[in-house]
């Protein structure tokens, strides 16, 4: 494939619209007004907003929102371009879309969308990066050991790629996991008209008749 300088496609997911800008939140709305629009409507929405402490905004490492988006860091890149690695030599043919001057945020969400393009769910896909504690999985059944002893083996060690908070998204579903080392928080409110908020920060969205309050623990999963 030929790629054209300067030029990244966010998304061609049939079902899905991503929205970017170099802009404050509050100013998306004003600079796609298609927001404001009554026939567009979206069960579920993936929200990131980057706050810079060190590095000025810039598209090159804006998150690529093509299956997920995380609060954190992916340690290290090196791992994740290993990982894609060993991803090329598992299948003999490339195609993993490696961009070694990319983020690693880019490289995570190319992995996760070339396991999905080789019939891996996204479920599955994020388990392949993210792995229960250690003491957790000597507790788990021997099926399910053997499963990531594999999974290790095709991969290499990934045991600790965070700390991350991780969101990802497809036509059917939403999946939220956090890495083992649970170091970034990862929120759950459920109200009682079904509306269900997943967020990292304290000062998520404020909501009324709250039913359910609750997190995901390190290394765990909630698919919804």
């Amino acid at each position: 494939q030929k790629r054209l300088p300067g030029v990244d496609i966010v998304s061609l997911q049939p079902g899905t619209i991503t929205f970017k800008g170099m802009l404050r939140g509050a100013e998306l709305r004003k600079f796609y007004p298609d927001l404001d629009r009554p026939d567009i409507i979206s069960d579920a929405g993936l929200v990131h907003t980057r706050f810079g402490t060190n590095t000025l905004a810039k598209w090159s490492i804006a998150q690529p929102f093509g299956v997920i988006a995380h609060n954190g860091e992916v340690n290290s890149i090196r791992k994740i371009l290993k990982v894609m690695e060993n991803l090329e030599r598992m299948n003999a043919i490339p195609g993993t879309n490696i961009m070694p001057n990319a983020s690693d945020s880019a490289n995570l969400d190319r992995a996760l969308q070339f396991l999905q393009a080789k019939g891996l769910s996204l479920e599955e896909s994020v388990r392949w990066m993210i792995h229960p504690p250690l003491d957790d999985l000597v507790k788990m059944p021997e099926a399910i050991r053997n499963y990531f002893a594999g999974v290790s083996r095709a991969m290499g060690s990934l045991k600790a790629i965070g700390p991350i908070a991780l969101l990802g998204m497809d036509r059917n579903k939403i999946v939220a996991a956090l890495d083992n080392m649970g170091l970034r928080p990862l929120r759950v409110v459920q109200r009682k008209d079904k509306l269900v908020i997943i967020a990292s920060e304290v000062g998520m969205p404020h909501v009324d008749n709250r039913t359910k309050f609750d997190r995901i623990g390190p290394g765990e999963m909630r698919i919804l």
